[in-house]
């Protein structure tokens, strides 16, 4: 019959690959939207999880197996400009998350506003 025709298989699979697809992306944008509402001991955790979705649009998003270390020396790779100070907000993030380390309030601001200067194109001179 016509519903269980090769052709009709190959259509349920790649619309199951899709569906598969679909899912994943939703699962992380649900765990960067936690990121950025979530906050840590000092210095707001929203500013790393605001620094992935910067990212994430520019198309540099961090796979679940690499710990923050490996992604910010991945983006200092990646996109120059912003290695710096992504790597900065990331020290930042887990000296007060896992260090107990006293962090100032202002600084995820600031390290947030770098890295969107990193992230802009660069302006002929």
């Amino acid at each position: 019959s016509a519903l269980f025709s090769k052709r009709s298989g190959y259509a349920g699979v790649a619309l199951g690959l899709l569906l598969l697809w679909l899912l994943g992306r939703r699962r992380e944008a649900l765990r960067l939207r936690r990121m950025v509402t979530a906050t840590g001991k000092g210095i707001p955790a929203g500013a790393y999880g605001r620094a992935l979705l910067l990212l994430a649009r520019k198309g540099v998003r961090r796979p679940m197996a690499w710990t923050t270390q490996e992604f910010a020396h991945f983006v200092s790779k990646r996109l120059p400009r912003a290695g710096k100070p992504f790597t900065e907000l990331t020290r930042s993030y887990e000296d007060a998350r896992y260090g107990n380390h006293p962090v100032d309030p202002g600084l995820g601001k600031r390290l947030l506003a770098a890295l969107e200067t990193g992230l802009r194109p660069e302006r002929p001179a």
